[in-house]
């Protein structure tokens, strides 16, 4: 890969730059980008999903959050100054490290706010071509999977309807047209889904909305089945992918709404000489408050989920000491069992399995190089999830194998008293999460422990599993929660080079009835993830006799939902190892 960085250095003199800017995303901000996107694996070899690179001409940094540092610095190539992104901006590196000469960013691969961080901060060169593109000769080709129709029995509502509201903006707001950039947008306001990306049943597309109604979606027209395009009838249009530009162009009427925070900066310098509404991805919050469609299709899902992951438990705890059983066993044995129910499509991320040590890294993802036995004394942290018709699903349970140290008994009980304050508490209308964040951490802090990631994330409807605007962060939000957002709740621990602890379950925001006085609703968190937390790394002793009552009751509700589809063994398994 140091040959790489050379080469890439070379072109900075044919472009007179002295610098490029490669982050993880790719055209449409993705988190989980597809193969060919993957250009900051390719130069540096981070795998993760959160993380940027500034590459100069005689030095580089990489930039990426809590979750990956211990991973970048085990994966990073030599030669790259490595931050963690809250203590230092790449933008003030390169204002730091670039004194003369531009600083070159690739105007598709960022949104406007991104840029502007950077054009405050140093001088600029947009370029007209991807640096990368330009040395990686042997790039994965486009993904190509078909459109398929996403029935309305799960969607909940017409995609006619959904152009409705969205052209209700539109005109509220005096534009024309929105040019729509995220594919999950695209995706939920016309009732399809695809292939390309292998966690995500989205299609990497991109789409103008008319104010009358029309819309036109880039992407070739064999992609699109026919029953499809008997849905689309004549309200969507398909355009080639190579004319975007072309029609973004021949925009010639009004103005043209555009999300700063979403759309490639690209958009914006083909559109400089036009009207432009800076507004919010108009599909954004509309697809994060689920209708009763999806929440009854998202409550039937994590029942299936729940059935799997339960199964899985009894046969780790049947298997482990008997049996070899590995990380990367482990995933592909929870993934046969997701696989049995005939409307799974997939695993809505790459499973993270750490065992010991490996459960300290906080996305972690087992490979045959890093695969660790589970074995003796340790803590397995799992984090898994499924695409289901239904719906998306994202658990985490900390295993104990074998005896569990005292310590790890402390600082499991001090995260779980966090995650129960979180889903206990009754909150008015207009709360953001960050005003919530606090509940969970509390017990950690009191202990002068944290950790280094939010504490929820949005999840969509057989969709992405990190969805927005939605979260509970530490840092600032001002998006307040509403009745049938879809939220995880994960707080953890983790101590570097010894283990992980980490208890999540998806939530979904629900009115607290009898509650509201006036005007003023009061909302609460309902769960929908069913799977047992593992008592063996509870101290009881720790629990008020609030949250006692709350981790019966949870598992009460687990074992009233799981147990008629369960075999005999699993359901008195399940039974005797959820008493406290």
């Amino acid at each position: 890969m140091q040959s790489r960085i050379v080469e890439l250095r070379s072109i900075f003199k044919k472009k007179k730059v002295s610098g490029f800017v490669v982050p993880s995303s790719d055209e449409f901000q993705s988190e989980f980008c597809p193969a060919h996107a993957r250009r900051l694996e390719w130069i540096s070899g981070f795998s993760g999903s959160a993380g940027v690179a500034v590459i100069a001409e005689k030095k580089a940094a990489f930039f990426t959050d809590g979750r990956y540092m211990i991973q970048a610095k085990n994966e990073l190539i030599r030669g790259f100054e490595v931050y963690n992104i809250a203590d230092k901006k790449p933008w003030e590196w390169a204002n730091e490290n670039i004194k003369k000469g531009k600083l070159a960013i690739d105007p598709w691969l960022h949104s406007e706010v991104n840029v502007k961080k950077y054009t405050d901060s140093v001088e600029v060169h947009f370029a007209k071509e991807n640096y990368i593109d330009l040395i990686w000769k042997d790039a994965p080709a486009l993904p190509d999977g078909t459109v398929k129709l996403y029935p309305q029995k799960y969607a909940g509502q017409k995609f006619e309807d959904k152009i409705n509201d969205f052209t209700a903006i539109l005109k509220k707001h005096d534009a024309n047209a929105c040019i729509l950039a995220v594919p999950e947008s695209i995706c939920w306001l016309l009732n399809i889904r695809g292939t390309d990306i292998p966690t995500t049943p989205s299609v990497l597309t991109f789409a103008i909305v008319f104010q009358n109604g029309t819309v036109k979606l880039f992407i070739d027209k064999e992609r699109v089945r026919q029953q499809v395009l008997s849905h689309f009838d004549t309200k969507v249009q398909i355009y080639l992918r190579d004319t975007l530009v072309k029609e973004v162009k021949s925009i010639d009427k009004g103005s043209i709404m555009l999300d700063p925070e979403t759309a490639p900066y690209a958009f914006f310098e083909l559109l400089s000489k036009k009207k432009i509404v800076r507004y919010k991805d108009p599909c954004e919050l509309p697809k994060a408050i689920k209708n009763k469609v999806e929440i009854k299709c998202a409550e039937e899902v994590h029942n299936i989920d729940g059935l799997a992951l339960t199964r899985f438990i009894h046969w780790l705890e049947c298997e482990v000491g008997k049996n070899r059983v590995t990380e990367v066993s482990v995933s592909r044995r929870l993934l046969n069992y997701r696989r049995e129910h005939q409307d799974f499509r997939g695993v809505s991320f790459d499973t993270i399995a750490g065992f010991g040590s490996n459960g300290a890294i906080i996305h972690y993802r087992p490979t045959d190089d890093t695969d660790k036995e589970i074995k003796g004394n340790g803590l397995l942290l799992l984090d898994s999830g499924g695409q289901y018709l239904g719906g998306t699903t994202d658990v985490t349970r900390t295993i104990a194998i074998g005896k569990p140290t005292k310590e790890q008994i402390t600082h499991f009980t001090l995260v779980l008293k966090g995650h129960i304050a979180l889903s206990s508490i009754v909150f008015p209308e207009g709360t953001t999460g960050t005003q919530l964040d606090v509940l969970a951490r509390q017990y950690l802090w009191q202990n002068g422990l944290d950790y280094e990631h939010g504490t929820g994330h949005g999840v969509g409807s057989y969709l992405s599993v990190h969805e927005g605007p939605q979260r509970i962060s530490k840092a600032l939000d001002n998006v307040p929660l509403q009745e049938g957002m879809i939220l995880s709740n994960e707080p953890g621990f983790y101590k570097e080079g010894e283990y992980g602890i980490r208890i999540e379950n998806l939530v979904i925001v629900e009115k607290k009835e009898g509650l509201s006085k006036g005007k003023q609703q009061f909302l609460g968190f309902k769960p929908l993830t069913k799977a047992p937390i593992d008592l063996k790394l509870v101290d009881k002793k720790m629990l008020s006799n609030e949250e006692i009552s709350w981790l019966n009751n949870y598992h009460k509700m687990v074992i009233s939902d799981l147990s008629k589809s369960l075999d005999d063994d699993v359901k008195k398994w399940l039974k005797d190892t959820t008493s406290l």
